[in-house]
């Protein structure tokens, strides 16, 4: 009988036991992936709220997430004798089990030369396509992305610390909404193309004729300055020559610049702002200028102090601790979180991914 037992015993430990291995990767596949997705949200977050206040930005990109397991097992049995006055016999079987999980991340800092190339470069026409191409509207991409075209000024002061003057940008936003009502028509198309003898790259912004609407049309040469009747409009690198008319040259931010832009949608504490922490930017006749304005539903970022006891407290969707408050960007604010996550791609479409070693890691089950 004691034969029978340890003999099952010793079929389950070995055979019947779950497969650590694969429940492990399904399982923790996605843990690792949301808190690599929540740890880059909270750092981007984490460096629009610095660049508010002027402080230093950092970067950090998470370069190897690996994790290996191991399971072990044991069983042993130990048969007594008595002596001759007790001559009993007896089994006593033992068994062990160990589990153990090695988590290993990697950690890349953005500096030097990685710092200019990354962040500091202006947006690629090739990226501001795809991303326009891959569903993002003309109009949250220009105003992010762009901050001139031709004579048409989108707050290029914005994309460093916050200027105490009011920027140039009525006339842009005015142009966003033209352009974004060509997208909408369906009468609006960039596209790539090369030169038949160079074969060099060039970039086209074209509208359908017969269905774009003439008095946008009217408009919107007017404002680039363009030959009226033109269709198909060659997209160059602003270099502060004068266009042709055929021409729009465009000025793009770059990701450090877009990040400098969208910190004036935090809306800081006012002893912050009263005690000179920030700058605040101010109209002709004094009074505090309101962002706003310009950023128009493109992001804003709230804050509530940390030591704040209530129940009424806002739904976060992405939040941070700094300078003794928590900065957000509410759950229910659809605009800013489309914002966030377009300047996501965006980041992850600029500065590539850093050429790392392909690891096979062994799991023992």
């Amino acid at each position: 009988m004691k034969r029978i037992a340890i003999s099952l015993i010793c079929l389950l430990v070995t055979s019947c036991s779950p497969k650590i291995g694969p429940r492990n990767v399904k399982d923790d596949s996605v843990k690792y992936n949301e808190a690599v997705k929540t740890g880059f949200d909270r750092q981007l977050l984490m460096n629009i709220v610095r660049l508010r206040y002027r402080d230093t930005p950092a970067f950090l990109e998470v370069g190897i997430v690996s994790s290996s397991y191991d399971f072990k097992r044991s069983i042993s049995s130990q048969f007594e004798t008595g002596n001759v006055d007790f001559p009993t016999v007896g089994w006593k079987p033992s068994i062990g089990m160990d589990y153990s999980e090695k988590p290993t991340t990697t950690y890349q800092p953005l500096t030097g030369k990685l710092f200019v190339d990354r962040l500091l470069s202006p947006i690629r026409f090739d990226t501001f396509i795809l991303l326009n191409s891959s569903g993002w509207n003309i109009d949250r991409l220009m105003r992010c992305c762009v901050q001139r075209m031709n004579n048409i000024k989108n707050a290029p002061r914005a994309s460093g610390p916050t200027p105490s003057t009011i920027p140039d940008y009525e006339d842009f936003l005015e142009l966003a909404t033209l352009i974004q009502n060509l997208e909408v028509n369906d009468a609006l198309h960039f596209m790539k193309k090369q030169d038949a003898d160079t074969k060099d790259p060039y970039y086209l912004m074209t509208v359908d004729p017969d269905v774009a609407d003439l008095n946008v049309m009217n408009r919107l040469w007017t404002l680039l300055e363009l030959d009226p009747g033109t269709y198909q409009f060659y997209l160059t690198r602003f270099s502060g020559k004068k266009h042709r008319g055929n021409e729009i040259a465009i000025e793009t931010r770059s990701p450090l610049g877009v990040l400098y832009f969208l910190s004036h949608g935090v809306n800081v504490p006012f002893h912050d702002e009263i005690s000179g922490r920030v700058t605040m930017t101010l109209e002709p006749n004094g009074e505090v200028f309101d962002w706003n304005n310009v950023l128009n539903d493109l992001m804003s970022i709230h804050n509530v102090p940390i030591a704040r006891k209530s129940r009424n407290l806002p739904c976060y969707g992405i939040a941070v601790c700094y300078r003794g408050n928590i900065f957000y960007i509410d759950d229910s604010d659809l605009a800013s979180k489309s914002t966030f996550n377009l300047i996501s791609q965006l980041m992850a479409l600029q500065t590539g991914c850093p050429d790392l070693p392909l690891l096979t890691l062994p799991i023992v089950q």
